[in-house]
């Protein structure tokens, strides 16, 4: 028994001897191969390899990967030498090309270089993706972690290239949107090559990249490079983003020239900033036009955001006064009219969201507009009627009112649809229908204008009543009755929006202004001429002192109108021939009749200077100088 047990402890121990030995061996033979390996990078470290012969043979091994993936338990290849080799060469280009001097993209001896890079980045990503399928495999993850490591180094480096690349087109591009450039044709070409060189460049980059999984940073990198350049394309054309609160604290004439920039810039951004970034990156991105339109919409919509921020701030802060009406409408057309032409940038969601946006800041400017319009009427309630203008030339209110409408008129089409929306919320909130009208009715805005010249008419009417002189009273009627049928013949936008009935109406109130004044004025001479009782008995004998008294009140009541009407003012020229012809054509007719009957009655010499002071062609003379503004001294014969 006890000789038994011996024996078995023998051969245990004999057993864990051979198990030592092994182990031994295979520590040795590991030892061996890694003896090997080291070896034979040094090999390599001191003769490269052929970079050709490396590619094809990753190439081959790349394809074997793919191929030992198809086939059921199949064990896949071992990991070759070519790779680490590859890695390594890679490596040092990586290092070699940080070591340069000057940009890579832009220097043409290296264009060669340049395109190996690139088709050896690719060949690691693609080396990196197949190994990637068999990461569970022991053998194969130092490789999987080398390749990866190179790749990471070799993707940052082609970002940095493409970052360097954009800031070359970036500044092309400043150079083609400035001044010609002084080299002439030739220096025109040179650029333009430049550019599609570049442009090449950034293609080929952005391609590596997408497919070495860097496409985020890609994306990143291209977005803040197109980015600033849009923000300084913003500035040369002096738009500045500006908070609410800056635009609170502006003076008009700053703000205003704000608002001429925001103008100009967002033309330029609806008709062509946007486009050409578009026609941009779907160049660089053409194979990836998903990653494209994703850039072109957060560039439009970052870019959008700042210009609506400004006219919301100025729709939301601004006070409304009548110097302000026409850059809130300039604002209204351009949301409303260029904003449509961006969908095509746009992301429909987005798109929706910006109209909404856009719609209630021109509600709000709308709002303002029509403030400001409707502001005229308390504008002419608010000016006093005494102190009449001298002369009864045309008053300032009538300038100014008919000044504020006219320019308002010449945004017809835009102030006809702020005014019809506003009507169509108020009828909504009132539950109320729209109102009937009969022929050629007046738009709403028509109506709001008709109300505003209505006051205005009525407010001189009551002018008018301050002047002494009833004739003063209808010259000044005739004077701003002319300017305003004047302006309103003369603009195409007032004229549409009266409409041919409120000229006729307004027409034949100043036709009777002028028939009351001759009325008024010179029918009260008239009669110093009449014939009734100036003779006596049946054979027509006349009355010479009865005569004597009708020259004498002819010649008082025209010495007072010339001295008085000589002072008094006709603003147009027009209406002022018109009238003087018009009181020569009625009073010299009458006269020289009148002189030419009863003349000889008096004696010859004094008597008849005594009493017929004037001839026909004195009383033209006088006539013609009415209306000048001038003091002339009445009665004297010049």
């Amino acid at each position: 028994m006890a000789d038994t047990e011996k024996e078995c402890d023998n051969d245990n121990n004999n057993n864990l001897d051979e198990e030592q030995q092994q182990e031994e061996h295979n520590s040795q033979t590991t030892t061996d191969d890694d003896c090997n390996n080291i070896n034979n990078r040094e090999e390599y470290n001191t003769l490269p390899p052929d970079l050709l012969k490396i590619s094809q043979d990753i190439d081959q091994y790349i394809f074997n990967l793919w191929g030992s993936r198809d086939v059921v338990d199949s064990k896949p290849p071992d990991v070759p030498i070519c790779v680490e080799q590859f890695a390594v060469l890679l490596e040092e280009t990586i290092d070699d090309s940080d070591r340069r001097s000057g940009k890579w993209s832009l220097m043409k001896d290296d264009e060669a270089a340049a395109s190996s890079f690139l088709q050896s980045a690719e060949r690691l990503s693609k080396l990196s993706k197949s190994l990637s399928h068999f990461s569970s495999e022991y053998k194969y993850a130092f490789s999987i972690s080398r390749v990866g490591g190179v790749l990471q180094r070799a993707m940052a480096h082609l970002e940095e290239e493409f970052k360097s690349c954009l800031e070359d087109y970036k500044a092309l591009q400043v150079c083609r949107e400035g001044d010609e450039p002084e080299t002439g044709t030739k220096g025109e070409v040179v650029s333009e090559n430049n550019e599609e060189s570049v442009l090449l460049n950034l293609k080929k980059l952005a391609k590596a990249m997408k497919f070495g999984a860097y496409e985020a940073e890609c994306w990143h990198a291209y977005f803040a490079s197109r980015q600033a350049a849009v923000e300084e394309s913003l500035h040369r054309l002096g738009f500045e983003r500006r908070s609410a609160e800056e635009v609170q604290k502006m003076g008009w004439d700053c703000l205003e020239r704000e608002i001429v920039a925001w103008l100009r810039t967002f033309k330029y951004c609806s008709a062509e900033l946007l486009t050409a970034e578009k026609k941009l990156s779907a160049a660089i991105f053409e194979d990836y036009p998903s990653m494209s339109d994703s850039i072109v919409n957060d560039l439009s919509r970052f870019t959008l955001a700042h210009l609506l921020d400004f006219s919301n701030a100025v729709a939301a802060v601004t006070k409304s006064t009548p110097d302000k009406l026409y850059k809130f409408l300039d604002m209204y057309e351009a949301l409303r009219d260029l904003l449509p032409t961006m969908a095509a940038l746009l992301r429909p969601e987005f798109m929706e969201h910006l109209k909404a946006e856009a719609m209630l800041t021109r509600c709000r400017l709308g709002e303002m507009a029509i403030g400001i319009i409707q502001e005229l009427e308390s504008t002419i309630n608010s000016d006093p009627t005494k102190n009449p203008v001298p002369g009864g030339g045309v008053h300032p209110v009538t300038r100014t009112i008919v000044s504020a409408v006219e320019r308002a008129c010449c945004y017809k089409d835009t102030l006809e649809q702020v005014f019809l929306e506003h009507q169509r919320i108020v009828q909504r909130a009132a539950a109320t229908p729209p109102e009937e009208t009969g022929a050629e009715p007046l738009s709403p805005f028509g109506q709001q204008i008709a109300r505003v010249m209505e006051l205005l008419n009525a407010n001189l009417e009551a002018k008018s009543k301050h002047y002494k002189d009833p004739s003063l009273s209808l010259i000044f009627m005739m004077n701003n009755g002319r300017y305003v049928m004047q302006k309103v013949r003369g603009s195409e936008g007032m004229n549409a929006v009266l409409t041919s009935g409120w000229v006729r109406k307004n027409s034949a109130e100043l036709r009777q202004y002028h028939k009351n004044y001759q009325r008024e004025t010179w029918g009260r001479l008239l009669q110093c001429l009449a014939t009734e009782g100036l003779t006596t008995g049946s054979n027509g004998k006349v009355n010479k002192p009865v005569l004597k008294e009708r020259f004498k009140s002819f010649n008082s009541v025209f010495d007072d109108i010339v001295k008085a009407q000589s002072s008094w003012v006709m603003s147009d020229e027009q209406l002022q021939s018109e009238l003087r012809v018009s009181i020569c054509n009625m009073v010299v007719p009458a006269y020289r009749s009148f002189l030419a009957r009863f003349s000889q009655t008096f004696t010859p010499g004094r008597q008849t200077e005594k009493y017929v002071k004037y001839q026909g062609e004195d009383l033209e003379k006088f006539i013609d100088e009415l209306f000048d503004g001038s003091a002339a001294a009445a009665g004297k014969k010049k």
